[in-house]
């Protein structure tokens, strides 16, 4: 599938139903209640490589790779013990990373009936109603840590921006391993400086 250059910046909401989704949903986790239903988390996961040329200032070439790294929409399903659908929810998300992907991805833990499921965003696509999707920032001034709490009941979704990034914060890199001891424990990181993170739940 052909990457086009406006996917890298920012999407238009009315066209989100557009980005790939089943033949690019990948799982990232199962969770199994008490009743015997389960609850599947996916993410919409795919990546591409572009070779570009590019002129120096003598006008000689050269070709360039740019790998991209796309993350896209959350579909979380309940499944009862047959295998039935109970809901499903859509969590919208767009990130794009060129050639790294630390800051992509979701980290989801548990709490009673409620699943939280905690990602890197853009501040804009809460402090401002307008008809885009911004993507993903990784700039202190841009950029926040995100959480969709889903009640695992009913399905009902609720998003917020848990806290903007500053330069007394970490940035979040939920790519990588977290552990849920009461709270959520994951990997931060700015630049070389690499720390843990405790989330109360």
């Amino acid at each position: 599938r052909r990457l086009e250059s406006k996917e890298t910046k920012a999407i238009k909401k009315s066209n989100i139903s557009k980005l790939p989704t089943i033949d690019y949903l990948k799982i990232n986790s199962l969770i199994k209640n008490e009743d015997g239903s389960v609850i599947v988390i996916t993410e919409v996961s795919y990546d591409k490589l572009f070779i570009e040329t590019v002129y120096d200032a003598n006008g000689n070439q050269r070709k360039v790779n740019k790998h991209y790294f796309i993350r896209g929409v959350v579909c979380v399903f309940k499944l009862n013990s047959n295998g039935g659908l109970i809901w499903k929810v859509k969590v919208p998300k767009y990130q794009v990373e060129e050639n790294f992907r630390l800051n992509t991805g979701i980290i989801a833990a548990k709490k009673e009936n409620q699943l939280l499921i905690f990602y890197n965003d853009h501040k804009d696509n809460f402090l401002k109603q307008d008809g885009h999707l911004k993507l993903m920032s990784n700039t202190f001034r841009d950029g926040c840590l995100a959480v969709s709490t889903i009640n695992l009941v009913t399905g009902a979704l609720d998003i917020k921006m848990l806290t903007r990034y500053n330069t007394s914060k970490q940035f979040i890199m939920p790519v990588r391993d977290a552990m849920q001891i009461g709270g959520i424990v994951m990997p931060g990181g700015s630049g070389k400086k690499q720390s843990l993170v405790r989330i109360n739940l």
